[in-house]
């Protein structure tokens, strides 16, 4: 199966809709899509001031690529009818605002990103924490840092949040604490971040962030 994420909007502390993408639970390309919401609510926000939460969320989604489920048609047709491509695709996104259904895309979720647009911050599991050394390592062989020439240094960005472990605050996720690493960022920072994390993918630079004890991030890849 493909790399889940699931990205989910919240007003007034309400997840007003969610969106499913089947291929789209790596590093890249869910800063991509989070990038392409901000830009959305940004252009945006002063016209649909008045608008209900859930008709923001679905425009915001929608302007990443992201299609209607038919329960999301038949929960509220009327507002369906403004999003309606027509057609589903699980590779563009599926949107959810059905409280039923937004729960089961959840529990198909990889990797999650939580947008709350009251407080305009955003948090992402969309990354890993890579051990300096794995539990199957031999003794004698080489670190994780060793094998690919990092240079290591605890000098993250100021404008992220790293949190090691699970988000307390999601019931869906079941991978281990050991690998798992939350974000937080502002709305203004979303770029920033993104070109930071792309950093962490490019061959030339080799730099290892540590978060925590004998623990580095990493990107979904």
């Amino acid at each position: 199966m493909g790399q889940r994420l699931v990205v989910d909007c919240k007003f007034g502390g309400v997840t007003e809709a969610t969106c499913y993408y089947h291929w789209s639970g790596f590093t890249s390309s869910t800063m991509q899509i989070l990038v392409d919401i901000v830009n959305a609510y940004q252009a945006n926000k002063d016209k649909d001031a008045d608008k209900s939460g859930r008709f923001k969320a679905l425009k915001y989604l929608f302007a990443t690529g992201g299609t209607l489920t038919s329960k999301t048609k038949e929960y509220d047709p009327d507002l369906s009818k403004l999003f309606d491509r027509g057609y589903c695709d699980r590779n563009e996104g599926l949107i959810d605002i059905d409280p039923k259904e937004i729960a089961d895309s959840k529990s198909w979720a990889e990797q999650n990103a939580i947008i709350d647009f009251d407080n305009q911050v955003i948090r992402t599991d969309a990354v890993w924490v890579h051990p300096e050394r794995d539990e199957f390592d031999e003794p004698d062989e080489p670190s994780w840092i060793e094998t690919n020439g990092f240079t290591v240094t605890d000098q993250l960005p100021d404008f992220i949040k790293f949190t090691v472990g699970k988000n307390p605050n999601d019931q869906y996720h079941s991978y281990s604490d050991e690998y798992e690493c939350w974000l937080e960022f502002k709305f203004e920072d979303v770029v920033r971040a993104q070109l930071f994390l792309a950093s962490l993918e490019d061959d030339d630079q080799r730099i290892a962030y540590k978060v925590a004890d004998d623990k580095y991030l990493d990107v979904v890849g």
